[in-house]
């Protein structure tokens, strides 16, 4: 048992998991927020969506720059020219990918934006499959049709039966989704080979260089955007840079489920959100859809542990299947 330096009074342990389990919440209220903020600014002022991105990634570096030279300036230091180029294009696929998503925010509603984003478990566990590193099972296939089938019911605009609607904006989420979801399936290991800190400082900064020249052709003109709007464009870099830094910290404190479980509460916390400050509405079909989609996504997380047998069955089936080729 730990105890109060200025006081000596003991602290019980289970003082930290309350901390952690409040960063936890503080990181999906900060990430539920981001989408509406960025829609709101779409819908108030003349923003090119390269432009905001580019402040959004520039915020970042700047946050994260000095954390990492006052936490590993030797680590920083130390990057070679291969580990920089590998750092610069994981950056390019995971953080260039907010402007995709931006466009996306441009053309879509928040609610079909966060539905489609819900999918990354999905495609990340495809491109864990294709790496090698995660074994395919069943109930993992029925959990990424499951989940697939949702967002499709999801984003249907009034009626289950009259059609499937996907917008150009739905797209632009789509293809961040899977950008992101690669970017987290190649990027494993990489905290703990470069620091978490050092890392993602290369990776923001480089994206803002390339960010840079889009954005620099679509600065609006001083009565296009009103202040209202620039102080949002900041609150969502540092949202951004505040939610990666909590959801780091809980994962050294709390079990990864534990992480992964409060992650399903951003989706009902944004749309909910949008609901309340855009006017979006909530229908049928995105409640039906929104409720499959969690459903599908926690049989692809927890296939394996909810239904064991299955899990057994399939492994037989494998070395059956496996034995006579080797």
């Amino acid at each position: 048992m730990n105890s109060d330096p200025t006081s000596g009074v003991p602290i019980p342990a289970q003082s930290g998991a309350v901390t952690a389990m409040l960063g936890l919440v503080g990181m999906v209220l900060l990430f539920s927020t981001i989408a509406p903020a960025t829609k709101y600014v779409f819908q108030t002022s003349h923003v090119n969506p390269n432009l905001l991105t580019c402040a959004r990634v520039g915020i970042g570096f700047l946050c994260l720059l000095p954390t990492a030279l006052l936490t590993d300036a030797r680590g920083l230091s130390s990057l070679t020219w291969s580990s920089f180029l590998r750092l610069t294009t994981l950056g390019w696929l995971g953080v260039v990918s907010y402007a995709v998503a931006a466009w996306g925010l441009q053309y879509t509603s928040v609610s079909h934006y966060i539905l489609i984003y819900s999918l990354i478990p999905t495609f990340t566990t495809l491109f864990g499959m294709a790496l090698g590193r995660h074994v395919a099972h069943p109930v993992t296939f029925i959990g990424m049709g499951c989940a697939s089938l949702g967002c499709l019911i999801a984003i249907s605009d009034s009626s289950l039966f009259s059609g499937f609607a996907f917008t150009l904006g739905d797209g632009y989420a789509l293809l961040y989704t899977m950008m992101m979801a690669a970017h987290m399936a190649w990027s494993g290991g990489i905290a703990k080979t470069f620091g978490v800190f050092t890392a993602n400082t290369v990776m923001f900064g480089s994206s803002f260089l390339v960010l840079l020249p889009a954005a620099w052709a679509g600065i609006p003109s001083g009565d296009e955007v009103s202040y209202g709007a620039y102080g949002l464009i900041c609150y969502i870099g540092l949202a951004t840079v505040g939610a990666f830094v909590l959801r780091y910290w809980t994962l050294r404190s709390l079990p990864p489920a534990t992480v992964a479980t409060f992650h399903n509460l951003i989706p009902i916390c944004t749309i909910f959100l949008a609901h309340v400050t855009l006017g979006e509405p909530i229908g049928l079909p995105l409640l039906i859809g929104g409720t499959t989609i969690l459903i599908g996504i926690e049989l692809v997380r927890k296939g394996e542990k909810l239904f064991p047998l299955w899990a057994q069955w399939w492994l037989m089936v494998r070395k059956a299947l496996s034995g006579p080729l080797s």
